[in-house]
């Protein structure tokens, strides 16, 4: 059965900021949404993503522990509930630092072949920000939507696994009115990377201790403090002003929206009064 992925805008600009947020490690998180299924396709549908706080950060891998997934779950079962809609785990997103192609690994194909299965649907989406085009130097994203398999059925080989393209489209048609179910994910990136950070900069503290002594050098936490405070800056130009304007821009949308919806309305109640 052939397979289609149908995007919410929001979700792209989410997981978009999130893999901006760094150049040097991979980053991660899950996907919400649903899926249906016709004669012609399997039709998955995100609609919100999980951005993952990083327990190890690496350049060529990325992981999900059991206790992310679990609290997942827990989340996309909570949301159901509360908005009377499905939401479920339907895939994982990671990024590609620094000059790596959008092409998923042998480790991101020995991952997205146990998700697919517990999952025949599940999807991974990866995100190559960083890249710059040889003949103007201006930078380009990439995203690809994958599943893992065999080199048959139009599987591209590669090494010991194969991958196939899932076509992805991201439908405007998806996108909704400013509500807190559709910006919660962005607005709580901040906190992730913020953890991240903070969970980093004690750790160093912690590596820096004297022997035998729970005190730090002088120059040691100087140095570390200079770091951390320096990656809390980088983090407030480069994310946190992005997002407050991207829900500028929302709530204003949603504005001209709501006006809109008032003239309709106007309209159909002289409409009613005429027919009387």
């Amino acid at each position: 059965m052939n397979l289609q992925v149908l995007l919410n805008p929001e979700c792209y600009y989410s997981c978009l900021c999130h893999t901006l947020t760094t150049e040097e490690e991979e980053v991660v998180g899950l996907l919400l949404g649903s899926s249906i299924e016709n004669e012609n396709y399997n039709i998955v549908t995100i609609k919100l993503n999980k951005p993952l706080k990083r327990t190890d950060k690496k350049k060529d891998r990325t992981e999900v522990n059991p206790q992310q997934l679990s609290n997942c779950l827990d989340y996309a079962e909570n949301l159901t509930k509360k908005t009377n809609k499905e939401y479920r785990i339907v895939g994982w997103y990671h990024s590609h630092p620094k000059h790596i192609n959008v092409f998923p690994s042998e480790m991101d194909l020995k991952t997205q072949m146990q998700y697919q299965q517990m999952d025949p649907n599940f999807v991974g989406l990866i995100f190559s920000t960083f890249n710059q085009e040889s003949t103007n130097n201006q930078g380009n994203i990439r995203v690809t939507c994958f599943q893992a398999g065999t080199s048959k059925d139009g599987y591209s080989k590669y090494e010991d696994f194969a991958h196939k393209k899932i076509p992805l489209y991201i439908n405007p048609q998806l996108q909704t009115p400013l509500q807190p179910v559709s910006f919660e994910p962005i607005s709580n990136l901040s906190g992730v990377i913020f953890d991240e950070q903070r969970t980093s900069y004690l750790q160093f503290l912690n590596n820096s201790k004297i022997s035998n002594s729970n005190k730090i050098h002088t120059s040691d936490l100087i140095y570390y403090s200079g770091i951390y405070q320096k990656k809390l800056a980088m983090l407030i130009e480069t994310l946190n002003y992005p997002i407050l304007q991207n829900l500028q821009d929302r709530l204003e949308y949603t504005k001209e929206l709501v006006e809109k919806k008032k003239i309709e309305l106007r309209k159909l109640k002289n409409q009613n009064k005429s027919e009387y």
